[in-house]
């Protein structure tokens, strides 16, 4: 009985793990995308300040 619920126990456990894995690794991805998205758009900013500032 005690081998039953250890193991249902570890099952559970390895599953919620898993899923909670899977999401965390989502969020990264999407926390990364938005910051590289945030660098891009400052790069081509700076680029056009540059341009603006070359002109002068």
């Amino acid at each position: 009985m005690f081998t039953t619920r250890v193991t249902s126990f570890a099952l559970g456990f390895a599953c919620a793990s898993g899923i909670s894995m899977y999401k965390l690794k989502e969020e990264i991805w999407s926390s990364h995308k938005i910051l590289a998205d945030q660098c891009a758009n400052t790069e081509a900013r700076l680029s056009k300040l540059e341009m603006t500032a070359s002109k002068q």
